[in-house]
């Protein structure tokens, strides 16, 4: 499937027995006015684009511009971000129960001794969780 990514024109797309680089590097043949190509990282389809390349140095025609596409990067970055922001929420989530139980405890005219540290130690964990994800959150935009 060809499409121009400005515009999301479908230019070409059909059934073919192989997506190797041969059968790329024919399809791109057939726009001979092709300047670049924005793409995934198919080995068939880095073939075809060599094969294009070499018959446009070999027919002293311009170069074809050759780029990755960006959608996986942002896929992936994505899943990083919502993994890094989902251990900040669960890590403040611990933090609020412990506090709610230190709290209760006092309530209930129990002794919170050796409950303090322990305590404390959660909520520097979800403070720095928390800092870490809102900086990658500022990194990735």
């Amino acid at each position: 499937m060809v499409v121009e990514p400005e515009s999301l024109c479908w230019m070409t797309g059909r059934m073919v027995k192989a997506r190797d680089g041969v059968t790329w590097a024919e399809e791109f043949a057939r726009f001979p006015a092709l300047k670049a190509v924005v793409r995934d990282d198919g080995t068939g389809l880095g073939k075809g684009v060599k094969l294009e390349r070499a018959r446009r140095r070999a027919g002293h025609l311009p170069d074809l511009d050759d780029s990755l596409d960006v959608f996986h990067t942002l896929r992936e970055g994505g899943r990083a971000l919502r993994k890094t922001w989902d251990a900040a929420s669960r890590a403040l989530d611990r933090a609020d129960a412990a506090q709610k139980e230190f709290d209760h405890r006092a309530r209930q005219g129990q002794s919170r001794q050796g409950h303090g540290a322990p305590l404390n130690r959660l909520w520097r964990q979800a403070e720095r969780l928390w800092d870490q994800a809102a900086a990658a959150e500022t990194a990735w935009e």
